[in-house]
């Protein structure tokens, strides 16, 4: 049973940074990969900023991956320090605009030697916000937004979706002037010790196999030769400043259950499904542009949350455990007739590739496929990625619905991509029958129009085949 506190001595030093949490630091010191939340909170009464503060000082003290600080040990190498002292980012903003405070975020730098290494902005909803559960709004009429954003060193999706949960709990509690007690841990820093062991297996492999680590890093350099679809028809604008932008798309209970039911009848995953329409939409861009050929390569990158390898309860392993899978898929022309068995093929694929461990060979494919000396995150690299993909499923377990002074009634998540060779990534939950959808893209490879446009045909094909 592990621990509930993370294992340090007197002066906070917990234990030298791993390979994948020193490359997200490396990511965000270039200004990329922070992770951003925006949650929509409805409340009965006007929530105070002080109520806010005392809760986030609470959560604090409760989550071991928030108190973290990125501080050099004596002999040079990057340790995680504990903070000593309570240690909080939050701004209440009364007037403020969402979208302009997004991209403040997700280019947001930490003093990671000091912290904290996350921060949460309380935005002030317009009185004619609309909510997308109108019911639950007639009873909390009172809205705002939270921004909370994230070093991807300390959190992954699943950590990040249980820190707001816990928030949402402490908040409440707050609010009804309840007694909190900030002793009891709700999770432990993870060190991902479960997951070297399988990396290291993959490369002892790898080492009594070496024509096939081979074969598989020339594959992926021949795929850094392809371009994404979407920039073929648009080819990328070199002068807009790199960065990501967010589309949301919230389907309403009856589509959603639509959606998923023709999934399950279909005998494929929400995630498979929906792969396959936007595949579909893309070749339906390539049609409508005059590009239509008899095949395509779409280019996705699957995010994999680790702890599925792993053994024992992993509910309250928190840190950045997730990885890719990457998945060329092949799609014809006349894809749109056959959506339902392409989305079998892909799935099947797919798992295919999970059973295989696959997940486990990224980093090391990645990094020998890298020219020696090459420095990571400096520049936009040449886009080759049709797409990241990432599916939280169904979070109700992780979001309480049973507070009384609070709901939260929609999230959108959104990742700063820009500098990794992605046209787009899309993120995708559902939350009490509604699927929430975002589109994040990089304006610097393809345009906002070109990304609306793709949005639009994706949900066009949705519906058409529900």
């Amino acid at each position: 049973q592990k621990k509930m506190t993370p294992v340090k001595d007197r002066n906070g030093w917990v234990r030298p940074l791993g390979s994948k949490e020193l490359l997200f630091e490396e990511a965000h010191n270039a200004g990329c990969l922070n992770t951003c939340y925006t949650i929509t909170i409805n409340a009965q009464a006007p929530v105070l900023e002080t109520q806010v503060q005392q809760a986030l000082v609470h959560l604090y003290r409760k989550v071991p991956n928030l108190r973290m600080s990125i501080q050099k040990f004596d002999d040079g190498t990057h340790w995680w320090r504990e903070m000593s002292r309570d240690n909080t980012d939050f701004v209440f903003l009364n007037k403020a605009d969402l979208e302009d405070e997004l991209q403040k975020m997700l280019s947001y730098h930490f003093d990671v030697s000091n912290g904290p290494m996350w921060c949460v902005r309380l935005i002030q909803a317009r009185s004619e916000d609309l909510c997308i559960m109108e019911s639950i709004k007639q009873q909390f009429t009172y809205q705002y937004y939270l921004n909370y954003c994230i070093h991807h060193s300390i959190s992954d999706g699943f950590t990040n979706m249980n820190i707001i949960g816990f928030f949402l709990k402490i908040l409440n509690s707050v609010i009804a002037g309840e007694y909190i007690d900030d002793e009891a841990q709700l999770a432990y820093h993870d060190d991902g010790s479960q997951t070297n062991k399988r990396v290291e297996m993959k490369r002892n492999e790898f080492e009594l196999n070496p024509d096939v680590k081979a074969n598989k890093i020339a594959i992926i350099s021949e795929r850094k030769n392809k371009p994404p679809l979407l920039t073929k028809v648009y080819p990328a604008n070199t002068l807009i400043t790199p960065c990501t932008r967010a589309i949301t798309v919230n389907l309403d209970k009856e589509t959603t259950k639509k959606f998923l039911t023709k999934c399950k009848t279909e005998k494929v995953s929400a995630h498979a499904g929906l792969c396959a329409l936007s595949n579909a939409a893309l070749a339906a861009i390539m049609k409508d542009k005059g590009l239509e050929e008899d095949s395509y390569e779409v280019n996705m990158e699957h995010s994999i949350n680790l702890r599925r390898y792993w053994e024992g309860d992993t509910s309250k392993a928190f840190g950045p455990h997730v990885s890719n899978i990457t998945q060329i898929s092949n799609i014809t022309k006349d894809v749109h007739e056959m959506i339902w068995s392409y989305a079998r093929s892909i799935q099947d694929e797919f798992y295919a590739q999970l059973n295989n461990d696959e997940v486990f060979e990224w980093g090391l494919l990645t990094e020998s496929s890298k020219p020696p000396e090459t420095p990571r995150f400096q520049s936009p690299p040449t886009p080759f990625r049709d797409y990241f993909i990432s599916n939280m499923g169904n979070i109700d377990s992780m979001i309480p619905d049973n507070l009384h002074h609070i709901q939260m009634t929609h999230i959108r998540r959104v990742t700063a991509i820009h500098l990794l060779g992605s046209a787009m990534s899309q993120n995708m939950q559902t939350l009490r029958g509604h699927f929430l959808y975002s589109c994040n893209f990089c304006p610097h490879y393809i345009s906002a129009d070109t990304a609306h446009l793709y949005v639009k045909k994706l949900f066009k094909k949705l519906r058409d085949q529900i």
